[in-house]
Parts: structure tokens; sequence; C-alpha cells
């Protein structure tokens, strides 16, 4: 069985995934939240790539996904100080094995 590779976000984080072969969905933000709930429940998708700007508005659904459907990949804009693709992984090292190895002061770019 073969899985879909799916862009969702911005037009201008997205639409490159497309002439990848990725089906793009570029959603208004007034029904944002409710086509990200169906890709994360899609069974058919087995990657879904969400623009930065879209992830950090629908972290709280991000966070409820955890190990069920899609594995989330966040396309960075390089302009947002949020990193939620960041704290995903930070929050993931400290569950896993109890220490904070990424530290908050490595997330934010101050590496003194």
């Amino acid at each position: 069985m073969s899985l879909n590779v799916v862009a969702i976000g911005n037009a201008l984080q997205v639409s490159p995934w497309g002439f990848l072969g990725a089906k793009v969905v570029i959603p208004t933000k007034e029904d944002e939240q409710k086509q990200l709930t169906n890709l994360l429940s899609d069974e058919k998708i087995g990657i879904l790539l969400i623009s930065n700007d879209l992830a950090v508005r629908n972290q709280h659904l991000l966070e409820k996904q955890n190990l069920h459907g899609p594995v989330v990949l966040v396309i960075p804009d390089g302009f947002e100080e949020d990193d939620p693709a960041g704290e995903a992984l930070r929050k993931l090292v400290m569950e896993a094995i109890g220490v904070d190895l990424l530290g908050k002061e490595r997330l934010n770019g101050n590496n003194n």
C-alpha cells in the first residue's frame, strides 16, 4: 500500500511541493482547522508537510495527533521566531530520556 504526500499551508511555501508530486492544499483561514483535522485523520496520507504559519496557529491539533496518522513535517519559513518543529522534537526527547538535551537556549538561538 503506498501512502500519499500532502502539503498544506500558504501558497508560497507549499506550491513548490506540487511539482514534486505532493497534493497541495491551500486553505482559507476560515476552513484551515477543518481541512487540517481531515488530513491528520486520513489513513491514505503518509507524510503531511505543513507551513510554519499554519503549524503555529494550529499547534493544539498537531499535539493531539501524537503517533496516529501521517508523519507531520513543518516547513520553516525563515521569518517566524516560533519553532513548533523544534519544540515538538524537544518534548519528544524530554519524554524519551528525561533530559533536555536540546535546551531552551539552543531553540531560541542563544548559544552563549
